[in-house]
């Protein structure tokens, strides 16, 4: 629980005396700084990250290779998690591109290739997504060795996207053979370990197979617990999915407790993360129907739907979502009896 503020802090520490340590030295420097941005993206802290990032790929430049690359996929990630998607392409494909010139860099091109089948699976394109995969099995049957890390995301990739097409055997066959990547070479506690386990609760509660669904979920947040503690997004954004799907299977007490809970470590773990805060509300609204209470649905739907429309990007099946629920909340109260919902006779 403690281990995630201490790294923060040390990192915090180091940050500011790389110039005067590193000065004259500029390969090494960017470096450095490229694995810090690393670190600090992976506990999405995006401001530091970027601090790190954007002068790591101008000390790289000269030098090119996997490593230039790789500052700038960072760098398309922070991009990406900004919401600015075409920004983020641009410098994946930049990427690739440099990898592809150098059959030595097959392996860094293998995980290039991995981030941008990502991004594509985020954007709905499926289809893209699978053809990375395929080009990226293509370079291992000619001979580019990629570690069991990189082949579990090259595989949650392939999952992602056969779920997103709606085929589900294949897409449970693909994050089971991640997951067992994954726990061939990390720790138990690892982030993810976390999202591949979600990814494959999501699609397993889609086959209607509910009860190893659920082991994936509660599996999934323990994880994030143990690895980043309670106040961190990782772990709120895994309390609110689990609440909502055990409120629509009827275990009310638990879902409520568990959003209720989210929602108190909200303000630490989402920050500045308005739309992770709206998506919050709107589940918490889900929950609140579920148990038959109106006034809180409608309550936490308005609230969510006032933060959507106050952010600068959103996918608009967000806001949708609270729309429903607020609807739905609505009804709730007019079967209630109550004259929120009702229309008056003229």
């Amino acid at each position: 629980h403690l281990k995630m503020p201490t790294l923060v802090d040390a990192l915090d520490k180091a940050a500011p005396s790389i110039p005067q340590r590193l000065g004259g030295q500029p390969q090494l420097e960017g470096d450095v700084r490229l694995a810090l941005g690393r670190v600090y993206l992976s506990l999405e802290k995006l401001a530091a990250a970027q601090a790190q990032l954007v002068p790591a790929e101008a000390l790289l430049r000269p030098f090119g290779g996997a490593a230039h690359a790789d500052a700038l996929l960072q760098l398309a990630i922070l991009d990406w998690w900004g919401g600015r998607y075409a920004d983020a392409e641009g410098r994946m494909r930049d990427a690739i591109a440099r990898l592809e010139r150098e059959t030595a860099l097959a392996a860094a091109l293998a995980g290039a290739l991995t981030t941008y089948g990502a991004l594509l699976n985020d954007l709905g394109r499926f289809d893209e997504a699978v053809a990375t995969v395929e080009r990226t099995q293509a370079l291992i049957a000619q001979g580019a060795e990629i570690g069991a890390r990189e082949r579990a995301g090259m595989l949650g990739n392939l999952g992602y996207a056969r779920h997103g097409l709606g085929q589900l055997d294949a897409a449970i066959a693909a994050h089971g053979a991640a997951l067992a990547a994954y726990e061939s070479v990390l720790p138990p506690v690892h982030p993810d370990i976390a999202v591949s386990l979600n990814n494959q609760a999501m699609a397993l509660q889609d086959a209607g197979r509910r009860d190893e669904a659920l082991a994936s979920f509660r599996r999934s947040l323990e994880v994030r617990r143990q690895f980043a503690g309670a106040d961190n997004s990782m772990t709120v954004k895994a309390q609110a999915n689990l609440a909502v799907f055990l409120a629509e299977g009827g275990e009310l007490d638990e879902a409520a407790a568990l959003i209720a809970d989210a929602l108190a470590h909200a303000p630490t773990a989402l920050g500045p993360d308005q739309v992770a805060l709206a998506n919050l509300h709107s589940a918490a609204a889900r929950v609140a129907i579920a148990r038959g209470d109106g006034a809180a649905a409608a309550d936490a739907a308005e609230r969510a739907l006032a933060i959507y429309a106050s952010a600068e990007s959103v996918d608009p099946a967000y806001p949708e979502r609270a729309r429903v629920a607020l609807a739905q909340a609505r009804v709730l109260l007019g079967i209630a009896g109550t004259p929120a919902a009702t229309a008056p006779d003229r």
